[in-house]
């Protein structure tokens, strides 16, 4: 029983991608490259070096960084949902990564030394970055449904 419950949700699974116009493995595959590009390419054009200030126990940073990941992936899935193709998949996700790189440095134009603040393990401004990073990566993916 369990083994056709199985088949039966594969099935469906198999159909929807189907539908969709977007194999489920090119989602996958695509997602995940996607993912640690941004991950590598936010952290080396922001100015703080996030990874080693996280690695050292910033939690500041660690708020910045992961709600920009959390915003990103948010407008990633609504792509991957709504996306007619592979292609349009591709182009929703570098959208995605410019907003959140965007937004990064629109902050450090309204809050003055805020990456010395993140370097410096200033929680308000790692979780106002956090916060701001998942809202525009909310309303990023809002944009993608209609």
């Amino acid at each position: 029983k369990n083994s056709t419950h199985a088949q039966i949700k594969c099935h469906f699974l198999a159909e929807y991608a189907h539908a969709n116009h977007l194999p489920v493995h090119a989602n996958w595959h695509t997602s995940v490259g996607d993912g640690g590009g941004v991950c590598i390419s936010y952290e080396k054009i922001t100015p703080p070096k996030e990874l080693q200030l996280i690695k050292n126990g910033n939690l500041a940073c660690a708020l910045s960084y992961g709600g920009a990941i959390i915003g990103f992936c948010t407008a990633l899935v609504s792509a991957m949902t709504h996306s007619v193709n592979l292609g349009d998949f591709i182009l929703w996700g570098i959208l995605a990564a410019a907003v959140q790189i965007g937004l990064f440095f629109a902050v450090m134009r309204v809050i003055k030394d805020a990456v010395v603040e993140l370097e410096n393990n200033n929680v308000a401004v790692g979780a106002f970055l956090c916060a701001l990073s998942i809202g525009i990566g909310l309303l990023n993916a809002a944009c993608l449904v209609g």
